[in-house]
């Protein structure tokens, strides 16, 4: 966006992530978390990617030029992007200005931009067109019990959005697994569920002894 912008002399993009949809809890588990706009300080972005090295240096399965790539790609557009970006751009962010709410989001894009949701897998409206979300939410769930759906739904009860009983309803249908989208990852990986279930309860054991040690820091 900032390169498009930079081209054709935009000087001002209005922006329109809120606080609502982020994944504050992922780098939570490293004891890292960005402000209420989702930025990160320098020092944070340090912290979290030396240990995003030290995790590729400690998997001999990482060493191969498709994951490298990756793993460079990744780091730099997440953790340093901003500092390259180009100069002389501003951005507003739209929700900064005007209260983000669900059911009038829903209610606007479906009534008067004929908005279509995702297939019958799921009533989820969040990052249904990305196809990794689905493996990555299954992953979580498997290995700590929750998704990013918890943590954008804990955030609308403390908002007054949603009551805790609506909430915990939506995560039960949430946390079912979007099972056609998966299985083509894994064809296209060449492993299996029951692979990846293995390996994912060989790993649970000891991430959940780092978290805890983490937390009682």
């Amino acid at each position: 966006m900032y390169n498009y912008a930079k081209k054709n002399k935009i000087p001002l993009m209005i922006v329109g992530s809120n606080s609502f949809e982020q994944e504050h809890f992922k780098t939570g588990f490293l004891g890292v978390f960005p402000n209420d706009r989702g930025e990160y300080s320098t020092y944070d972005n340090i912290k979290v990617s030396l240990k995003f090295l030290k995790c590729f240096l400690g998997s001999s399965y990482n060493f191969h030029i498709p994951i490298l790539k990756e793993y460079i790609w990744g780091g730099y557009d997440f953790f340093f992007g901003s500092f390259f970006r180009p100069k002389g751009i501003e951005y507003v962010v739209f929700y900064d200005y005007v209260p983000w709410n669900e059911k009038e989001v829903l209610s606007t894009v479906y009534s008067q931009l004929d908005w279509k949701g995702a297939s019958d897998d799921t009533t989820v409206t969040w990052r249904i067109d990305d196809a990794a979300y689905p493996l990555m939410n299954y992953i979580y769930y498997k290995l700590v019990g929750f998704t990013e759906h918890d943590e954008m739904y804990s955030r609308l009860i403390r908002e007054g959005q949603i009551r805790r009983g609506e909430a915990l309803e939506r995560c039960m249908s949430d946390h079912k697994p979007r099972l056609a989208p998966i299985m083509e990852f894994f064809k296209e990986l060449n492993v299996t569920k029951g692979q990846l279930d293995t390996a994912l309860e060989t790993y649970r054991e000891k991430l959940l002894h780092d978290i805890v040690k983490n937390t009682k820091k």
